[in-house]
């Protein structure tokens, strides 16, 4: 994760997926981000198929991951 000040910092936290819209919530304690959406992809970096999800915070900054 990444804090206002443009840093990367370790964050835990609880990930309950939605499973009537298929959707990800990401519940971190101080930021609660939403609605992120689940696709399959391509990690490049590995050489892998893998999974990714991608949305906006609350602010409105891009929020994406790859596992």
């Amino acid at each position: 994760m990444v804090d206002v000040e443009g840093k990367f910092v370790l964050a835990s936290g609880k990930w309950p997926f939605l499973t009537e819209n298929y959707l990800l919530m990401l519940d971190l304690g101080t930021e609660k981000i939403e609605n992120l959406i689940i696709f399959a992809g391509h990690d490049w970096e590995n050489e892998t198929e893998t999974i990714l999800f991608t949305g906006l915070d609350s602010r409105g900054r891009s929020v994406w991951e790859k596992e």
